[in-house]
């Protein structure tokens, strides 16, 4: 009976031994995922919020040469509301990733 005791306890221990060791492992992936998508997540923000800058510029310049040169027409007015749209959006989406990339910054600071 002292025995098998004994050999239950030596098999909870070694049982939990691995856990730990495989505990250690997860949090040691967990990490290493965290840290390797913290630093995509943070690549892409200039590129996309340089993309979004080059699109709104492109929009408002198509935007002032209908004003100036488009014919007033309904045609030319809803083509030209359209674009408002499309920069409205673009701006709205601009802001959004100004203020995850800050707040991606605010992470990284606190991680520190």
């Amino acid at each position: 009976m002292q025995a098998q005791l004994r050999r239950f306890e030596e098999e909870a221990a070694n049982l939990n031994k691995v856990l730990d060791e495989q505990r250690a492992g997860l949090e040691e992936r967990d990490r290493l995922i965290r840290q390797l998508r913290s630093n995509q997540v943070s690549a892409l923000p200039p590129r996309s919020l340089e993309a979004l800058t080059a699109s709104l510029c492109e929009k408002e310049a198509n935007i002032a040469l209908m004003e100036l040169t488009a014919p007033k027409n309904a045609a030319s007015n809803q083509a030209l509301e359209k674009l408002r749209a499309e920069r409205d959006q673009l701006q709205v989406q601009q802001r959004q990733l100004s203020n995850t990339r800050a707040m991606l910054a605010e992470e990284r600071k606190m991680r520190k």
